[in-house]
């Protein structure tokens, strides 16, 4: 299974007159529902509201122990997939500042070739053509540094994402 597929996983708080059950349930397969009483349950649920785990937030479990839809133990196991969650969105958020920087500095270079093809040919144009390069040799400094942090991020965002696979498979409502 996908890591990134896991995302996709829904909390699901099922209520009805005689119990709650609250559990993590993943829309596009059928029986994956790991869940179990708040109270006891009942057979036929009244009502149930489901909550995408991409959109949950700290404030939303606060919510739901204050209506007592779920108990602070549950809000803790649920907290930490939403940490690891907002981790994983501030890397990819990260990652995506550092292409955006690269394809500026990639752009940058090839105008700094052209221009020093097109300098090459006049006498007086040797100290632009000086800048240009000690301009390149920078910026092709600040891309090894880019790549490199980028692959630190890459491996810490995998790491996070089998630390998340984990949390979610072993995620049981007792």
């Amino acid at each position: 299974m996908r890591v990134t597929s896991l995302l996709t996983w829904v909390f699901v708080c099922a209520f009805s007159t005689n119990g709650q059950v609250a559990g993590l349930i993943h829309p596009q397969r059928s029986g994956a529902f790991s869940a179990a009483p708040v109270h006891e349950p009942a057979e036929n649920l009244g009502m149930m509201d489901k909550y995408d785990m991409q959109t949950l937030s700290p404030k939303d479990l606060d919510l739901f122990v204050a209506s007592r839809y779920i108990d602070e133990s549950i809000r803790v196991r649920l907290a930490k997939l939403i940490e690891l969650r907002m981790q994983i969105n501030q890397i990819n958020s990260t990652l995506e500042t550092s292409e955006t920087e690269i394809e500026a500095i990639t752009k940058d270079q090839g105008r700094f070739r052209e221009n020093i093809e097109a300098l090459s040919k006049t006498a007086e144009a040797k100290q632009l053509i000086a800048l240009y390069i000690a301009k390149a040799n920078q910026q092709e400094s600040r891309l090894e540094e880019l790549n490199k942090a980028s692959q630190t991020l890459h491996a810490k965002k995998d790491a996070l994402e089998r630390e998340l696979a984990i949390e979610i498979k072993n995620f049981e409502v007792n």
